[in-house]
């Protein structure tokens, strides 16, 4: 049996972003990792770990980087229609959970990347 696929996201298009249209991210970095400070970092992937309290601290960082380099695609490319991967989307709930945090990210992005849940196309999945 296959897992559910997330619930795609969008953004909202009433924020003025620059780069609408660019294709390279509005913050410019280095790695995803670095538009998170450590403190903030680690508050994430705790989250994630008391979600997943079986999983290993470095899964538990990969989620978490995972889940930047998804909100700053669906941040940077707003007409494409994007949804994480089961493990993404986990830690893209724990950067939500950190409403503050993630507010100031998607400010910095240039616009709000929104969490829009879907019931799975049941079609789409088998089963064994």
């Amino acid at each position: 049996m296959t897992n559910p696929v997330p619930p795609p996201c969008s953004s909202d298009s009433g924020e003025s972003n620059p780069n609408r249209g660019a294709l390279v991210p509005a913050v410019p970095t280095t790695t995803p990792r670095a538009l998170l400070g450590d403190a903030q970092f680690n508050g994430v992937m705790h989250t994630v770990l008391d979600n997943n309290p079986v999983t290993a601290i470095g899964m538990a960082s990969r989620i978490v980087v995972e889940a930047l380099k998804f909100v700053v695609t669906a941040a940077t490319f707003p007409s494409v229609r994007i949804a994480p991967a089961r493990e993404v989307d986990e830690g893209w709930h724990a950067l939500i959970l950190h409403t503050h945090l993630y507010a100031g990210l998607c400010s910095r992005l240039g616009r709000t990347v929104r969490h829009c849940p879907e019931r799975p196309d049941r079609s789409a999945t088998t089963t064994s």
